[in-house]
């Protein structure tokens, strides 16, 4: 896997982790779509 996917795979991880702590924190919906997308990509990814 080159050096970039594996740089956007963990950047991905990073954000659906920050989005799952929102989502808990502030109580947003919106999250959901995005930890639901990222989460996706990162199936198909691997």
């Amino acid at each position: 896997m080159s050096a970039g996917l594996m740089r956007a795979l963990r950047d991905a991880e990073r954000i659906r982790a920050q989005a799952i702590i929102e989502d808990d924190t502030a109580g947003q919906d919106w999250a959901n779509d995005e930890i639901d997308r990222i989460t996706e990509a990162l199936e198909r990814a691997r």
